[in-house]
């Protein structure tokens, strides 16, 4: 799963690699460990802010529909 990265930041324990704001976690070559991906979407005692946006709140593309030839606007007589 890919997480929406909230405010920058360097994951040391991805070779420090550095997420920056908008950015999807984990980069590819990385995977998450989820007691990781837990402490990212806390917020940081020491910079009050959570890094990773919590799950729930990514945003997927939704799969396009495929028009097939009883569409409803075929049927409503539509063209």
């Amino acid at each position: 799963m890919a997480y929406k990265v909230l405010n920058d930041f360097i994951e040391k324990e991805h070779d420090n690699t550095f997420y920056k704001k908008g950015d999807m976690y984990p980069k590819e070559g990385f995977k998450e460990i989820a007691r990781r991906v837990k402490f990212l979407q806390s917020i940081h005692s020491e910079y009050n802010v959570a890094f990773l946006e919590k799950s729930e709140n990514v945003t997927k593309t939704a799969p396009k529909e495929k028009k097939t030839q009883g569409s409803k606007a075929e049927k409503d007589g539509e063209s």
